[in-house]
């Protein structure tokens, strides 16, 4: 019922599921679904058990449907996500990592 009403619906621009354990066999169905949906830019699937490569299937559909949509996915510390237009949201771990070498490397300079 559900996959119905998300391949039909026009007008839905934002689908919230988080917190819900879908899991690989769900999220290939969702990625079927989501197919036929021009309407929707937005899907958080964070804490959802999703693997990455169906994250990454989803990303390249919803793409496909406005260039701001906006994935978020779960992080590497479970409590935060960033949100990037136009990418697959990244975890907060590897961009503290980039920014901490960024500003090393800005106090070299600096001193």
């Amino acid at each position: 019922m559900f996959g119905q009403v998300l391949t039909h619906n026009s007008s839905l621009r934002k689908l919230d599921l988080s917190n819900n354990t879908i899991g690989a066999a769900t999220g290939r169905k969702l990625q079927e679904c989501i197919a036929s949906n021009q309407a929707l830019i937005h899907l958080d699937l964070r804490f959802t058990g999703i693997p990455q490569i169906s994250e990454f299937t989803l990303h390249q559909t919803i793409e496909a449907n406005d260039n701001r949509y906006r994935l978020e996915r779960e992080t590497g510390t479970g409590t935060e996500a960033v949100k990037l237009p136009g990418l697959i949201s990244v975890a907060v771990n590897d961009v503290k990592q980039v920014f901490k070498k960024s500003r090393r490397r800005q106090s070299v300079f600096t001193h």
